[in-house]
């Protein structure tokens, strides 16, 4: 199992209510809130989901997906957006693939975290997902460039936003 980097080393339930609480008055303008979660871990991720939906009632909820969800229920209903998480090995197979087909079908919003490669974007872009981030994009401007494309390009059919 790779270490644990990233926004998570350890949760900090003060910093993150009192985050929630000063944003409060412009929740209306955020696509969504992650959920608190154990890297690598669904089935910790998801009992800690089940304490936590009802401290973020209000706001638009992400279930962060980690190894193993592909074998779980997912509380399709209660998120209104899905963040890839999970080990680089899990994400980079058939089992996120799968569940974030799944998250754009029921028209959930779809963020991946740590695609940091041009071929994980072009992957994970291919599948529809919404938004993504990375060191990557620091990195390699066609990633930027296909972004801007995509939010800026005019389409022949309206939204569903």
């Amino acid at each position: 199992m790779e270490s644990i980097t990233g926004a998570f080393k350890q949760f900090d339930e003060d910093a993150f209510l009192s985050l929630l609480n000063r944003e409060k008055s412009r929740r209306h303008l955020c696509r969504f809130v992650c959920c608190p979660d154990i890297v690598a871990d669904a089935r910790r991720t998801l009992e800690i989901f089940e304490h936590w939906k009802h401290n973020l009632a209000g706001w638009p909820i992400a279930l962060v997906a980690q190894d193993g969800l592909e074998n779980l229920p997912i509380p399709w209903l209660q998120i209104q957006a899905l963040f890839i998480g999970g080990s680089t090995q899990w994400k980079d197979g058939p089992h996120a693939s799968a569940i974030v087909r799944a998250g754009v079908i029921l028209k959930k919003w779809v963020h991946v975290g740590r695609i940091n490669t041009p071929g994980r974007f072009e992957h994970f872009r291919k599948l529809g997902a919404h938004s993504m981030d990375g060191s990557g994009l620091a990195r390699f401007s066609q990633m930027r460039e296909r972004i801007w494309d995509a939010q800026h390009k005019p389409t022949l059919f309206a939204s569903n936003d």
